[in-house]
């Protein structure tokens, strides 16, 4: 098992990586959190010292960070894959712009040859 300060630094680590990854107004947000939790944790709880101002941050970064990156999940039907399949194709699309014409072609060439 991990020690304490292993982990913390594991997440310290985490936390640095995604906070990189963040556009200049978010990461300017986490940053304003997180100086306000450090005034604020120690101007109350000076006597916890500096271990509970640090985990309290850590754990506004990583809620802001889940809050911020949570996509919701879309779901797509079988018709989507269809036309996903047929655009991703490397044939000639010209069938299937001509689809209609095709079509009609071959519903007039049944009844000329059954009449």
């Amino acid at each position: 098992m991990k020690k304490d300060e292993d982990i913390s630094q594991d997440i310290k680590s985490y936390l640095d990586q995604t906070i990189d990854e963040l556009d200049n107004k978010t990461a300017t947000k986490i940053r304003a959190i997180r100086r306000e939790t450090l005034e604020l944790g120690e101007s109350r709880w000076s006597s916890w010292g500096f271990p509970l101002t640090g985990i309290a941050s850590a754990v506004l970064a990583v809620i802001i960070a889940l809050t911020v990156f949570k996509t919701p999940v879309t779901k797509i039907n079988p018709a989507q894959f269809e036309v996903l399949e047929l655009l991703s194709s490397e044939h000639d699309l010209d069938l299937y712009e001509n689809l209609e014409f095709f079509t009609w072609l071959a519903e007039n060439s049944e009844e000329n040859l059954g009449s």
